[in-house]
């Protein structure tokens, strides 16, 4: 995984292969996490 930032945003850029779920938290829903899965 490695960071990219543009005048786009800040991005996380996977590896090829992954994707990336949402709705996940961290910290009994204090913080919002991404769990990374195999496609």
């Amino acid at each position: 995984m490695r960071y990219h930032e543009d005048s786009n945003g800040r991005f996380l850029v996977l590896p090829k292969g992954m994707k990336a779920e949402t709705n996940w938290t961290k910290d009994n829903g204090k913080l919002n996490a991404v769990r990374l899965v195999q496609e």
